[in-house]
């Protein structure tokens, strides 16, 4: 979504969505998510978001699966 000042500068407006999914293996959902979406995941792993998924569906939309672990789960 683009908003436009009084001086016709474009701001850029980020949207995000965050959905909860009570299953706790990302494998499984992501080729859940690969059939009813048709999309392809790519696999993943960083220090800061351990192990997760992200389909790239164009330069600005993503959908990125990771786990959220709660302390004392």
């Amino acid at each position: 979504m683009k908003a436009y000042s009084s001086r016709r500068k474009v701001i850029t407006i980020n949207k995000y969505m965050t959905l909860g999914i009570l299953k706790d293996n990302i494998h499984d959902i992501t080729k859940d998510l690969q059939n009813i979406l048709n999309v392809h995941f790519e696999e993943h792993e960083s220090s800061y978001w351990g192990e997760y998924t992200v389909a790239i569906l164009s330069a600005r939309e993503s959908i990125k699966l990771t786990y959220n672990y709660v302390d004392d789960d």
